[in-house]
């Protein structure tokens, strides 16, 4: 069974997009030979359609970024058209050879560099939501008590692997996915048969004004991986709520 070592944060937003934009600056096409599909040419355009895909997977429901993924199908389309016509369909054949071949080139480099621009802009937006929260607990200064004493709240923007979050175990893909096929509210709601459990520690500059700012997890890991995810996609806002069950030292 496929094990995912992090967090969402680590491994599809950050390390991804990294790697998209080199992947996709490196794999931009010489204007001066045209569209050829041989060698080092047919490799490119099939990294190229692979970043994409990877793009296209981990963002394609995305709305913040609306315009960029609609670049991106439409960028995979058009290198999807250009792979089937070199393997022999006869229909993209005669497409492909009524193309500029300098000016198509241009044309799919241009439609690299603006979506490469988008990755850039967007990596910013979310490494700005992941660090909202900076040293101390004053952000937990106006967190409700929870009417149980056996339990406490959470918000979403806490949930930082990086940060403020300590995991027992890693993810699991399967069940990762089982979670991410949940509406918002059936991850918010809190059930009694698998509740989310954990503790808070004191972290470095808390105050006494506030909760401690450090969290420990011990069950619910897949569900607050998936609540954090629409957190940084602007799905929820950071101050929504999450009940915790208290867990002993």
């Amino acid at each position: 069974m496929e094990i995912i070592d992090t967090f969402y944060l680590a491994d599809e937003v950050i390390n991804t997009l990294s790697e998209l934009e080199e992947d996709l600056e490196l794999n931009k096409l010489d204007p001066s030979t045209g569209i050829a599909w041989k060698g080092k040419r047919k490799t490119k355009i099939r990294k190229l359609l692979k970043d994409l895909y990877i793009l296209f997977k981990f963002e394609g429901d995305n709305p913040k970024i609306i315009r960029l993924i609609t670049r991106t199908k439409g960028l995979i389309e058009f290198l999807q058209k250009i792979a089937k016509a070199y393997e022999g369909d006869p229909v993209l054949e005669r497409w492909l050879m009524k193309l500029p071949p300098h000016r198509s080139v241009e044309d799919l480099n241009s439609a690299v560099e603006e979506i490469i621009k988008g990755l850039k802009k967007w990596e910013k937006i979310i490494k700005k939501k992941m660090h909202p929260i900076g040293e101390g607990n004053a952000h937990l200064e106006n967190l409700p008590t929870h009417p149980n004493s056996d339990m406490f709240y959470v918000k979403a923007m806490e949930l930082n692997p990086y940060c403020t979050m300590e995991t027992k175990h890693s993810l699991r893909a399967d069940q990762a996915e089982r979670q991410a096929n949940r509406t918002t509210e059936d991850l918010l709601r809190f059930d009694p048969k698998d509740p989310i459990k954990g503790r808070r520690i004191w972290r470095p500059k808390d105050t006494g004004r506030a909760p401690a700012s450090g969290l420990i997890v011990t069950e619910g890991h897949h569900r607050l991986n998936e609540i954090y995810k629409r957190y940084l996609k602007g799905e929820i806002s950071g101050d929504t709520l999450i009940e915790f069950v208290k867990i002993e030292y």
